[in-house]
């Protein structure tokens, strides 16, 4: 499949297809957060043992989106980062606070406030262990002004990137990081 990059206003509500069993559903319930910005010396994550202190002025949330991952009962996962600042690079795909959900995750919403994704965000990398198998749509807000190389890397079911008409930065092509 084809990647779309779409400006526009992000959609409010239901984004996506339930057809196609995924979506994004607006005030689903919240099941696990946690914070996710990029420290003050905007060092690297480099393991999941919880030492990293944070920023917490970045946030993620994920809820279930009503979908279900392919021909399974597995639950879809929306991923949603919020707040003001950076989200965190990370070292490995592993030290993500999210990574026990990414197999499950089929979208991602990045509100406005957030200014960069990080690297291996949501990369599906073998060497960065995969599990971002089923990531098909992503949504990027106004305010994003850098996005890391590995940020999306391998991910290759992400289909749709919904970019927030104001983000002149991305919604003018000049963006360049997907490369499925």
């Amino acid at each position: 499949m084809a990647l779309a990059v779409i400006s526009g206003s992000l959609p409010t509500g239901f984004i996506g297809n339930n057809n196609d069993s995924y979506g994004i559903t607006a005030n689903a319930a919240i099941f696990e957060s946690g914070y996710c910005g990029a420290n003050e010396n905007n060092d690297p994550v480099t393991s999941n043992n919880g030492s990293y202190n944070y920023n917490r002025d970045v946030r993620w949330e994920i809820t279930e989106n009503g979908g279900k991952i392919g021909q399974t009962n597995k639950p879809a996962y929306t991923l949603v980062i919020k707040g003001s600042g950076a989200i965190a690079d990370f070292e490995s795909n592993t030290f993500c606070p999210w990574y026990q959900y990414a197999e499950n995750i089929t979208d991602v919403v990045i509100l406005d406030g957030v200014t960069s994704i990080g690297k291996n965000a949501f990369s599906n990398s073998e060497h960065e262990n995969g599990h971002f198998d089923n990531l098909r749509i992503v949504c990027i807000g106004k305010d994003v002004r850098k996005i890391d190389k590995s940020a999306f890397e391998d991910c290759t079911k992400l289909s749709y990137i919904w970019v927030e008409d104001e983000n002149t930065l991305i919604s003018n092509n000049t963006w360049n990081v997907y490369k499925g």
